[in-house]
């Protein structure tokens, strides 16, 4: 009997996966639309902060693109990350090697020939095809995994930022640019990096924002971005 109820219950877990996965991979932009330039200057200065600092970030984590050309959301697959909140832990890194890495492999580091295998080097409807494999095996993992949107946050941190679970922030997230503006600023407020975006320093806020293994180039990236948004707006 009890080996029947552990079927059973087996079998409904999977189904209420699939029915969560469904719901994430159907999920669409709202037809709202996209802020421009000068709403995020006006944002940037509402924050007293220089609208160049704020440009240089919207820059440099997603272009100004908050959805990608299906109108799902633009996310960046952290294998390291799902590994790591599987149940149990690194449960998936023999049997998917191409969705577990037991640490950080930076894209840079993989050779060229190669790079076409790592997240980073995928497109949109391919790192979505990655997450939704992880999430048919872990759901909480699997939306754990991701960086979303305009701001690229991770969805392991969704609970520090005041949500339920990844799948809450990513359903405000949906709801439009002003739901993926409330998690940058949560996200900011609960990393520290408030101060560093206002004053540019630009050094800390990739440790706080971003954490240490980027060597002070996603640093150089946003004081080249600054720079070209401060000669546009000036």
């Amino acid at each position: 009997m009890l080996e029947i109820v552990r079927a059973a219950r087996a079998k409904l877990d999977r189904a209420e996966r699939a029915e969560q996965v469904a719901r994430l991979v159907n999920m669409r932009q709202p037809d709202k639309p996209a802020p421009t330039e000068q709403d995020w200057i006006n944002a940037a200065r509402a924050l007293k902060c220089p609208p160049e600092n704020l440009l240089a970030v919207v820059a440099v984590e997603s272009g100004g693109a908050a959805f990608n050309a299906e109108g799902r959301l633009i996310i960046a697959y952290e294998p390291h990350v799902f590994s790591r909140n599987t149940k149990p832990k690194h449960a998936y890194l023999k049997s998917h090697p191409h969705l577990a890495s037991a640490k950080f492999i930076a894209y840079s580091s993989v050779p060229p020939s190669k790079r076409r295998e790592h997240p980073m080097g995928m497109s949109q409807e391919e790192r979505w095809m990655l997450l939704a494999e992880a999430a048919e095996l872990d759901f909480y993992a699997g939306t754990s995994a991701c960086s979303y949107g305009m701001w690229q946050i991770l969805g392991v941190n969704a609970d520090k930022l005041g949500f339920s679970s990844p799948m809450h922030m990513i359903e405000i997230m949906y709801e439009g640019h002003d739901g993926q503006w409330e998690c940058f600023l949560r996200y900011c407020k609960w990393a520290g990096c408030l101060t560093a975006l206002i004053k540019g320093d630009w050094d800390t806020f990739e440790r706080l924002y971003n954490g240490g293994g980027h060597k002070g180039a996603y640093a150089r990236k946003l004081a080249h971005h600054q720079s070209e948004a401060r000669r546009r707006i000036s």
